[in-house]
Formats: C-alpha cells, structure tokens, sequence
C-alpha cells in the first residue's frame, strides 16, 4: 500500500483585526498545511481589502474530539478504522471519508475513568483489494480536566495560570484550553480561572468541576 500519514488536527480560526476598511469586502485566509504529529510548521495569514493595518491578533484552536488520518493507496481506500478502546470506544470505529478528498474522519470522547497520559490509538486502513495497513497511529494525551498547566497535578497553580491565560499575561500562553471550561459554561474566560481556585480552596458551591 502507499504511505499513510497523520495529519493536523481541525483548526478553527478566530482572528480580530485593527484597521481601516477599503471599499471592497476584506478577506482574512490562512493557507492550508499539513502536519505529523509533534512537529510544528509555518504558514501565512493573508488580509485582503484592507489599508493601513495597525495589528492583527489571531488564536488558533482546535476541536480536541475530531481525529483526522490521510490515507492514500494507488487501488484506492475501502474502509479505514481506529482502535479507540483505550479511551472508553471501540477498538474498530469506523471512519468516515470527507468527500472529494483523502482525509477520514471521526470525532469521540474520551470515557470517563480513563487513565492520564499518551494513548497510542491504531489506525487500519484496507484498500479495495483487501490489503491492510496498520503501519499508521494517533497518540493521544489524555489530561485531567483542570489540569491546564500539564504538569501532572491540580493546584492552586492550576487556577492562577488558568486565570492568566484567559487574560493573555505573557508567560501563560500555553494554556491546555481542553481542560479550561471548569465551570460548564462552554466559555473559556476569568470567571473559569475564579471557579478553578474556589474549588481547590474546597468552596462547597464550587466542588462540581465539569
């Protein structure tokens, strides 16, 4: 079979600008990549239709429950699967085709009770001669919710850099933003960080973490 390769997870792209307005419609693109897993790349943020630019702030994020594989074969892919049993889910789950292109596609949940740390999910992929590859794997790092420093502990530590995070304080940028929305509020902001602290003070109205 051909190579397989994992690849960049879904992005979403939040992006506020500073500027002035020209007559036509302003446009803001960023160019499609690839990526392996645990390597970092560069890529050009375009503004179109726009003069006198005075700063542009964007946030890239990504949707932590979609995994994504590219898989290619010169007979063609039939189906492709991952092992997610580690995680609470089957140790086949089907993926699905995105049409027009060679990326397949699932989105999961990590079950709770699942153990913290790296889960290497396998991933099969067999073309329409019945040949399998199971060269391909995901690993996944499972983090406990709150834990937005990743150093392995909940603790008052967690609670201020939560709180720094969401206010942009240099330092903090690399805020685990999966494990931010301790509230439920499916809002990552101050008030999480505020929630975060009261909660390991053992504040009885802030003991539910969500």
């Amino acid at each position: 079979m051909a190579k397989s390769k994992v690849i960049l997870l879904t992005l979403v792209l939040l992006i506020s600008v500073a500027f002035k307005v020209s007559a036509a419609a302003s446009t803001v693109s960023i160019m499609d990549t690839d990526v392996s897993q645990g390597e970092s790349v560069t890529v050009s943020v375009d503004i179109d239709g726009v003069v006198d630019v005075v700063g542009a702030h964007i946030l890239l994020e990504y949707d932590s429950s979609v995994v994504q594989v590219t898989v290619t074969d010169d007979n063609g892919i039939d189906s492709v699967t991952i092992d997610l049993s580690s995680i609470g889910g089957s140790s086949s789950t089907v993926m699905s085709k995105l049409g027009g292109t060679d990326i397949w596609t699932v989105t999961t949940s990590v079950s709770s009770g699942t153990s913290k740390g790296t889960h290497n999910l396998q991933v099969s992929a067999t073309d329409t001669n019945g040949n399998t590859n199971t060269d391909v794997s995901i690993d996944l790092v499972v983090v406990e919710n709150r834990d937005v420093n990743e150093d392995g502990t909940c603790n008052l530590g967690d609670g201020a850099y939560l709180s720094n995070g969401v206010l942009d304080v240099p330092g903090y940028e690399d805020l685990l933003e999966g494990a931010s929305d301790v509230d439920g509020d499916a809002t990552i902001d101050i008030d999480d960080g505020a929630y975060l602290l009261n909660h390991k003070l053992n504040i009885q109205e802030y003991s539910t973490l969500h």
